[in-house]
């Protein structure tokens, strides 16, 4: 698993003041995007070909890195250039969705927002469903009642 230290080590090399927030072009890329431009950050899009023409109809993508499948973002090369560019990604659904999480805690050597371990969660749903039931916040489904008077 890549440790703390080896992110703290990464971190320590970009420019602090020409961050870039990243992430997969995908559903949420946009939000992603449109909430980074708000707070000033320079922003990267990792998309397929087919895929950018929907980012270049919404200017929001100030870079593109442009992959055959989302699997090459394990590729050294791919990684060096996020780097570069001094990007913290902002990971998703889709990153579990394209790479394992396997893949992602031990060979993904970018910064990312928030904890590694919690991909874990986001690609597991009955591990996510039971976390939160010991967080005392599990879903109960509506009752018909409630599913009524709610249409």
């Amino acid at each position: 698993m890549i440790t703390h230290e080896e992110i703290s080590q990464l971190i320590g090399k970009y420019d602090l003041r020409k961050l870039t927030i990243g992430t997969i072009g995908s559903h949420s890329a946009l939000n992603i995007f449109k909430g980074a431009k708000e707070e000033g950050f320079r922003t990267v899009c990792i998309c397929k070909e087919k895929d950018l023409i929907i980012y270049k109809k919404f200017p929001l993508a100030d870079e593109f890195i442009i992959v055959e499948d989302f699997k090459e973002l394990l590729d050294d090369k791919v990684q060096e250039k996020l780097r570069k560019l001094n990007t913290v990604i902002v990971p998703h659904g889709s990153f579990t969705a394209y790479l394992s999480t396997e893949e992602l805690i031990n060979n993904f050597y970018v910064p990312m927002f928030g904890n590694r371990q919690l991909l874990q969660w986001e690609a597991n749903r009955e591990k996510r469903q039971n976390g939160l039931e010991k967080l005392g916040l599990g879903f109960r489904k509506p009752s018909k009642a409630q599913r009524k008077s709610a249409a």
